[in-house]
């Protein structure tokens, strides 16, 4: 049985980590699994395209549905070939790997090319976040 997990990476750089780190979570908890068609080249993160074609073996999950680890492993246990497409956003912390695993992914010579001296200053404002 073959467990392929993508997202179609729309959106923003910011967007498409997000929707990575999704992928990075149900890979660390569903056996088999291989994560495909994601492309994060600032990242260097490309993975190899999927294989299964079989749209009657996809699942999709979008951002305004709760992620079904109960149904989905009931479903895996038929040891079908599935594909899970994750389309959407994502921004709910629950769907992230664990701090140290991002970190590990997205080390901070990777994510900054360009040396901020002491007297710059760079703020993130989300707008997700201001509700």
């Amino acid at each position: 049985m073959t467990v392929e997990i993508s997202s179609p990476g729309f959106g923003n750089i910011g967007n498409k980590i997000i929707q990575y780190m999704v992928c990075k979570k149900l890979n660390s908890e569903i056996s088999n699994s291989i994560i495909c068609d994601i492309c994060i080249d600032d990242f260097n993160i490309i993975n190899k395209k999927s294989t299964i074609n079989d749209n009657n073996n996809v699942i999709i999950i979008g951002d305004d549905m709760e992620i079904p680890f109960k149904r989905l492993s009931e479903y895996l246990s038929l040891n079908k070939d599935v594909k899970i497409l994750l389309n959407g956003f994502f921004q709910k912390i629950k769907y992230y790997p664990p701090l140290e695993d991002c970190r590990k992914i997205f080390a901070s010579d990777m994510v900054l090319n360009h040396h901020f001296s002491d007297d710059e200053v760079v703020i993130n404002i989300r707008c997700g976040e201001l509700t």
